[in-house]
């Protein structure tokens, strides 16, 4: 069998491929397509809008084979391409369409990171279609096609960190056998999209079936946000490096992006498409004429704000709602431990990841130097040994699993009261206790996320549980009884918002003493034995910013928690608080600034969880 041996097209073989396979192509198109030799200077494959044209390039290699299988990259590329021809066309005849694909395009010269990742998930979804509507053999030729010649180096790591993640997930998914070699940052997040409570992220915006403008809608609110967060750590890096102070991204990484692109089967330039464009809104305008006096203009920010609304609608939820908690959601990241200056939402995430680890099945140990075993550990000393006459040399080894000690807790119980007292309107007590919540909901989704991926994997050899449940008081007895999220191990998107959503309303008395009740007549006899037995550790943390209306209910409430084992912590909020230190203790902290409260709250888990 004669070796392959890549090599680039001349110029005269892409039209002849073309020519060879055109019942092929426009059958895939759907419509009559011309074919062209790339323009000078344009180093791809691409489309051309306004003349319905596909330009060919002699950059992708083929093997050099003779027959069927000489041209093998080459018709691969050419799908490729009509498939970003038809989804451009399809986006410009959408309501809306023109207007909305010129947001897009201005957003792709403006932001170069933007049109990396974009071009990167599009090709995902473009490849899909392609092998879907072929057949297996064109699977073959695409998995050929990114280890040859666009992603030959599985190693990552010289890139920046956001272009990383984009790159990853291209080559991942489209070579699903090779893992590549990425900044554990970068890794890290990956994880975080392939494990996201509704799927895989990145398997479900590019399935084909996902129209262009509805898979931009998805990279912008679960993708872009990922890519910003790690852009922002390039750029210090490379200040640190370069010792500059601002510097425009787009020329900061300017080499990086032009060398990433090589990665890419991407369309043609934002000039060529910007063309089309124009064309196409012109013969808009002709078959609509009423549309004239409609703005033909459309912001970056509208888009995102119809983006929200739609997305609010599909959850249920208020548009205002969702945007509120999401940017609660975004000031996480500046929420420090006062001890140690590190993310709190990193540092929970940290010890839930301890905590899951603890669990983890037996690990293999060595044994050696022994007599004799399955394993010849040393064999320059038993040739020695040999010499000198001794024929049982300590020269081998053996290998056993060594049980890893269990821990006793398999379940655990955390419940969070809330004040939504009216005084929790003064000097930002209501804010900060909310921009709490959502710190531990999301510390809670978190460690959900985590432990499912560990049960999935089979590594665990000790079964572990986390419930949640959440109340609030006001001084309404039948609302004050009704928890905003009921026990279980389970914290929905609608769910995390409505309660957030919840936490801004104020007004009324200090009832702490309400939902202390329901949760110690919930604690059943089976609970306390496995409290008592070291199964089972339940945790109640009750924020308050006031002395109690009942104070007395509350100690004989705390009383018989504490009877069953129950671990219970009061939490004064500011000066006002400071009732509360007396009401729970032994276990209760004063946190003495609003602003204080959620890296408070998750010292409190710290220290409450770390036994476990």
């Amino acid at each position: 069998m004669r070796e392959s041996v890549p090599h680039l097209l001349t110029t005269s073989e892409p039209v002849e491929i073309f020519q060879k396979h055109q019942d092929l192509f426009e059958h895939y198109a759907g419509y009559s397509v011309h074919v062209e030799l790339s323009p000078k200077g344009l180093d791809t494959f691409a489309f051309d809008l306004e003349k319905n044209t596909i330009y060919l390039s002699p950059r992708f290699y083929v093997d050099k084979f003779t027959g069927e299988e000489s041209d093998r990259f080459t018709v691969f590329a050419i799908l490729h391409e009509i498939g970003h021809f038809r989804e451009k066309l399809e986006m410009l005849r959408e309501d809306k369409g023109v207007e909305n694909f010129q947001v897009y395009l201005d957003r792709v010269k403006k932001d170069k990171a933007f049109a990396l990742t974009d071009n990167l998930i599009a090709d995902i979804s473009i490849n899909r279609e392609v092998v879907d509507r072929t057949n297996k053999e064109f699977k073959e030729r695409e998995k050929d096609l990114y280890k040859k010649d666009l992603f030959p180096e599985t190693d990552l790591t010289k890139a920046p960190r956001h272009i990383q993640f984009g790159q990853a997930l291209l080559r991942e998914h489209r070579v699903p056998d090779e893992e590549c070699l990425v900044d554990p940052i970068v890794r890290e997040e990956i994880v975080r999209l392939q494990r996201h409570e509704k799927g895989d992220i990145v398997d479900i915006m590019t399935n084909p079936n996902i129209s262009m403008s509805k898979r931009l809608k998805i990279l912008d609110h679960y993708i872009m946000p990922v890519v910003e967060r790690l852009k922002e750590m390039d750029i210090e890096d490379r200040k640190k490096d370069e010792d500059g102070g601002d510097v425009d991204p787009n020329e900061m990484f300017k080499d990086d992006y032009t060398k990433a692109e090589k990665g890419t089967m991407g369309p043609i330039s934002d000039e060529e498409t910007e063309k089309a464009l124009k064309k196409a809104f012109e013969e808009f305008l002709e078959k609509n004429p009423e549309a004239k006096s409609l703005s033909q203009e459309k912001t970056k920010d509208q888009t995102l704000q119809d983006q929200e609304k739609q997305e609010a609608e599909e959850l249920g939820v208020g548009v205002d709602d969702l945007r509120g908690y999401r940017k609660t959601k975004e000031e996480l990241e500046t929420i420090l431990d006062t001890e140690t200056q590190k993310s709190v939402i990193e540092e929970l995430s940290g010890l839930f990841s301890r905590i899951i680890s603890k669990r983890k099945a037996d690990r293999w140990s060595s044994k050696s130097p022994l007599e004799e075993g399955p394993y010849l550990a040393d064999p320059a000393n038993i040739v020695a040994a040999f010499k000198s006459g001794s024929l049982r040399s300590h020269s081998w080894e053996d290998v056993y699993k060594k049980p890893k000690e269990l821990n006793k807790y398999g379940e655990i119980e955390l419940s969070f009261i809330f004040d939504r007292s009216g005084s929790m309107d003064d000097n930002n007590k209501k804010i900060e206790q909310r921009k709490a919540a959502v710190l531990i909901m999301e510390a809670l989704s978190d460690f959900e996320t985590q432990l499912r991926n560990a049960k999935r994997s089979g590594n665990l050899n000790q079964d572990l549980t986390m419930k949640s449940e959440i109340f609030s008081f006001q001084g309404s007895p039948h609302e004050d009884a009704t928890p905003l999220k009921s026990l279980s191990p389970n914290l929905t998107e609608v769910e995390k918002i409505k309660i957030a959503k919840k936490l801004s309303s104020t007004g009324g008395g200090t009832t702490d003493f309400v939902p202390l009740g329901v949760i110690q007549d919930g604690v059943s006899t089976e609970s306390v034995k496995k409290i008592k037995d070291g199964k089972l550790k339940k945790i109640i943390i009750v924020m308050t910013d006031g002395g109690s209306d009942n104070s007395r209910a509350v100690r004989l409430s705390l009383e018989g928690l504490h009877e069953k084992g129950v671990v219970v912590v009061g939490v004064g909020i500011t000066k006002s608080g400071e009732p509360a230190i007396e009401t729970y203790k032994p276990r209760s902290i004063l946190a003495e600034h609003a602003q204080d409260l959620p890296s408070v709250l998750g010292n409190i888990l710290k220290e409450h969880l770390v036994d476990l």
